[in-house]
């Protein structure tokens, strides 16, 4: 019964090859999105996971301070960066068309919706990514400043790191 059966199967698969191939993959598909979901490691990033625009400008002045202060000769610096824009959160959406009406009166009818995720009891849009906001301005006050050399470094650093204009950049001697 069970060879009977296997033959079959293997002789349907011979004939249809192109639909086994199709359901086969649609298997592969099945399994690899449940299994994924097994996954207890990796996490969803939801729009509460995101970092808030403050923790993220304050991260990027104390690396570029850190990064500052490392180039020979600089000294001690104090940072301050102009950001142009706010974070920006792009969230996902679904975009439906219905066919049956599209074919009736030759006309498009497409429905477009937010993907809404439930977490914990409460739900909100599933964030694809987030835009963090561009630099716009950097203001150094640095012990080496004085040194024009040290100052062009600073400045070319600063330049490359967030392209901006060497105009939108500011270079001056720390006091004391």
């Amino acid at each position: 019964m069970k060879n009977k059966a296997l033959s079959a199967l293997s002789q349907w698969v011979r004939e249809n090859k192109k639909i086994a191939f199709v359901v086969a993959l649609g298997i592969i598909g099945m399994v690899l999105i449940f299994v994924s979901g097994l996954d207890p490691g990796e996490k969803k990033e939801s729009a509460e996971a995101a970092v808030s625009r403050e923790t993220y400008e304050q991260e990027v002045e104390q690396r570029l301070k850190r990064l500052i202060e490392s180039i020979e000769g600089a000294g001690k610096a104090e940072i301050m960066i102009v950001f142009e824009s706010s974070q920006e959160s792009v969230f996902a959406r679904d975009l439906s068309e219905d066919v049956e009406e599209a074919q009736k009166d030759n006309s498009r009818k497409t429905e477009d919706k937010y993907v809404i995720v439930e977490n914990n009891g409460s739900e909100s849009g599933l964030l694809t990514k987030a835009v963090y906001p561009k630099v716009s301005g950097v203001a150094v006050c640095c012990d080496g400043a004085s040194d024009s050399v040290i100052r062009q470094r600073i400045i070319e650093t600063v330049s490359a790191l967030f392209d901006i204009n060497s105009t939108n950049i500011s270079v001056v001697r720390r006091a004391g």
